[in-house]
């Protein structure tokens, strides 16, 4: 139990950050277009890795498995050596189990892999053949691509669960601006539906069951610029509301309403990064897709440092991401994980950063997982060398640990302020 005094230092900190937020807010609504803030950086944040040693747990691995993606009951999707559909279970506090839950693909491992737990579907793209697998029935099927001579494969989409539809997605001269297609698969009854047509559009996932946030790519003054809008795919129908103006006005990239992704819709917030801005931001709106709060979080690093893609956990309680800036012996580039609190107790509803383990550059590959002993957890592949063999691991990033860690960090901060005010 924290004394009163430790209360009142904790609360100290928060505000002293509520300071400089209110100030860099004040900045922004005194400008008359985005495209002039400069987002200021180093304001109020520790750069400095938190101890590991009660943060993070690795459990050794006696089995091979690649890439993680949620799945459900506290397991994790996976795929073993022989790049079979797996779930990753675990026993007690330091151990896991992995099994094939169908012997399929059954292949050499490729590029992509995702899973949609709410369906029960899974999908990898190996040996240059597409593979899907329907667990409530167990049905599996492999496709040679639909698209070849110019076009390149993207992650496919869910459109409709409960109709079965799954849209495999193509893009024309590689990752080109135009020449999109759509090709529908309903894995329920192994039909593949008309032939598609060009589209400029690019789905970027629901906001809600019947809400597809989608986008169009328009070329100004040799620049790209993003155009959002909520999209029917059937009637071709786009409709703009407050959200879809403000990510539009921002000029937002990357933004991924996946099961691992930087939106979160029950708590309805993104974070991802502005290019008017130049910066990161944290974007929340309502029901209605109204009253949308930005919130530029740039400041929480300091000058020379950079997010990389975000990671929100399903609860919408945590995030991740890489944090670059790094150099290593050799002038490598390296990154540290980071960990944030969503909570209305900080600024803006995020805490600051706690930057923990260098490691080089990687897509976001961890998951947040529910653990029945160590609680909510990031869990991410993680490698050591032992008697000159490369021993896999799953790592795990306790998120109680990762809140003693901030609190401290606000009450080393909160100290230093009022030791400053002290000398004056």
């Amino acid at each position: 139990m924290k004394s009163n005094m430790e209360n009142r230092i904790l609360i100290n900190a928060v505000l002293i950050l509520a300071g400089a937020l209110t100030i860099l807010v004040i900045k922004l609504v005194n400008k008359d277009s985005f495209d002039t803030i400069p987002v200021e950086q180093g304001a109020n944040t520790v750069d400095t890795v938190a101890e590991t040693s009660t943060i993070i747990v690795d459990i050794r691995s006696d089995k091979f498995f690649w890439r993680l993606q949620p799945w459900k009951d506290g397991k994790l999707a996976t795929l073993d050596g022989w790049a079979r559909f797996s779930e990753l279970s675990f026993e007690g506090a330091g151990k896991i189990k992995i099994n094939s839950l169908v012997k399929f693909p059954d292949m050499q491992i490729g590029p992509l892999f995702t899973v949609w737990p709410e369906a029960e579907l899974w999908f990898s793209q190996s040996a240059r053949m597409d593979h899907v697998a329907y667990m409530e029935t167990k049905f599996t099927k492999s496709f040679i691509p639909f698209m070849r001579g110019g076009y390149s494969e993207d992650m496919p989409f869910l459109l409709d669960k409960d109709e079965g539809l799954l849209a495999f997605v193509y893009y024309q001269n590689g990752w080109g601006e135009s020449g999109r297609k759509y090709l529908l698969y309903n894995y329920k009854k192994d039909v593949l539906l008309d032939e598609p047509e060009d589209t400029e559009v690019r789905y970027e996932g629901f906001l809600d069951r019947d809400s597809l946030l989608a986008s169009n790519l328009i070329h100004r003054n040799d620049s790209w610029f993003s155009e959002y809008f909520l999209y029917d795919w059937r009637t071709d129908k786009k409709t703009e509301n407050e959200l879809t103006k403000k990510l539009t006005e921002l000029n937002m990239l990357r933004i991924y309403c996946t099961a691992v992704g930087n939106v979160n819709t029950q708590k309805r917030f993104l974070i991802a990064k502005s290019e008017a801005l130049g910066g990161h931001v944290k974007i929340n709106w309502d029901e209605g897709f109204k009253d949308v709060k930005v919130t530029p979080i740039n400041f929480l690093l300091s000058k020379d440092k950079y997010y990389d893609v975000f990671t929100i956990s399903s609860d919408g309680k945590w995030a991740h991401s890489l944090v670059g800036g790094y150099r290593g012996l050799y002038e490598e580039r390296l990154y540290k994980n980071a960990f944030y609190h969503i909570d209305d107790r900080y600024p803006g509803g995020i805490s600051p950063p706690v930057l923990m383990d260098y490691t080089e550059y990687h897509p976001p590959y961890g998951v947040f997982i529910e653990h029945q002993v160590h609680g909510m957890c990031y869990a991410i592949e993680h490698h050591k060398m032992e008697n000159d063999t490369d021993q896999l691991y799953l790592r795990l990033y306790k998120m109680d640990e990762i809140l003693k860690e901030i609190n401290r960090q606000l009450l080393e901060m909160a100290n230093k302020e009022m030791d400053g005010l002290g000398d004056k």
